[in-house]
């Protein structure tokens, strides 16, 4: 996060971009993953790296996400709206 936060203001999340200050990594959910690592353009993103911005485009939108995968365990997670509440 702290990568993040010192190199940005905002970043995207979806189909919006989001100010850094309301977000926080929360585990990709497995359905997101598959969807991403079917992408004939994915590489795996390397455990503890920076985090990666992937687009996924359709024939008439796309989405940006922000993809983290942890050095410790290896799992990958998003950059997502912090719960409210």
């Amino acid at each position: 996060m702290a990568q993040v936060t010192s190199r940005h203001d905002v970043v995207p999340f979806l189909a919006k971009m989001l100010p850094v200050d309301g977000l926080v990594f929360q585990p990709l959910p497995p359905e997101m993953l598959e969807i991403i690592c079917s992408s004939p353009d994915y590489q795996s993103v390397r455990p503890g790296a920076q985090p990666t911005w992937l687009q996924i485009a359709t024939d008439d939108d796309f989405v940006e996400l922000v993809v983290y995968r942890a050095e410790a365990d290896g799992n990958y997670y998003i950059l997502s709206p912090r719960a409210e509440g």
